[in-house]
């Protein structure tokens, strides 16, 4: 999802809402903190189910074949 997506997505939600993340063991936690790390491409994506489309890379400097993005951590 592109910034801009998710931007569309909240601009139709009432500006109240509380924003949550994954928790442990199913809960939620409120979200506090968005960081901006650079992420590459998880070549073994497809293999295990735990692994995500991206895998992060170094948070300080990009490097080839990474691209910039925002995280929102969970809290536990």
């Amino acid at each position: 999802m592109k910034v801009k997506q998710l931007i569309e997505l909240l601009s139709q939600e009432d500006p109240d809402m509380r924003v949550v993340v994954a928790g442990y063991e199913s809960g939620c936690d409120e979200l506090d903190k968005i960081y901006q790390i650079q992420i590459t491409p998880n070549p073994s994506s497809g293999i295990k189910t735990w692994e995500g489309e991206f895998d992060q890379a170094d948070t300080r400097v990009p490097s080839p074949g990474t691209e910039t993005a925002l995280y929102l951590p969970r809290k536990s």
